[in-house]
């Protein structure tokens, strides 16, 4: 562990960086206004779900809730593999396929579809980024997650929020074994700004 410490911080990025390349189409709308607008709040969200790919690590098939119009579930798919990445229903499907061409993400608007099915995914990722979700909302998706995930699967799930961090975990426990939490103040070099929380349940 404590070689750890002295990585230089670029250093864990720049496999996604190389990967990255000069193949991405033009940026969608909502990506585009947050490097401009917030491109803070954005580095951010990325960087939950880089650290969701690594807590998964390499699987079959990895289910992301990509509400990053192709960034969530490209960065998570450097890490895991194959990734469905479900976009919401406010999102364009045609422009953010064109501009992901990667052949291991299938983008899907269909949520409920994929939440029916059993033991189909390895993993899945998925982050309240707007902090609209209820507690019910969370116990709703930790009990379809279960459902859907292989044995060995792994749920990885998070947001902001000075209560979140009981709903999350409370939740969780309710659908899964082993529960454990991350960021609510604790320093993480993935998990930022100080007062998000996630989750990892298997």
């Amino acid at each position: 562990m404590s070689g750890q410490k002295n990585i230089n911080p670029a250093a864990i990025w720049a496999e996604m960086i190389h990967e990255f390349g000069d193949d991405h189409g033009p940026l969608t709308p909502k990506l585009s206004n947050a490097f401009n607008e917030n491109p803070y709040s954005l580095m951010w969200h990325v960087s939950w779900f880089k650290f969701a790919g690594k807590m998964i690590g390499r699987k079959d098939r990895t289910l992301v809730f990509d509400p990053l119009e192709g960034l969530g579930g490209w960065t998570v798919a450097c890490e895991t593999g194959n990734v469905v990445a479900v976009l919401p229903s406010g999102d364009s499907y045609e422009a953010v396929r064109s501009a992901w061409p990667d052949e291991k993400i299938i983008f899907e608007k269909n949520s409920e579809i994929l939440m029916s099915a059993e033991n189909e995914f390895g993993g899945i990722v998925s982050f309240d980024i707007d902090s609209t979700r209820s507690k019910e909302d969370w116990n709703v998706f930790f009990a379809d997650a279960a459902s859907v995930l292989v044995a060995g699967g792994v749920v990885v799930a998070g947001g902001v929020g000075s209560t979140l961090s009981t709903a999350l975990k409370e939740t969780a426990a309710t659908n899964f074994k082993h529960v454990f939490m991350f960021g609510n103040g604790q320093h993480h070099p993935c998990i930022s700004p100080v007062d998000a929380v996630i989750v990892v349940a298997c």
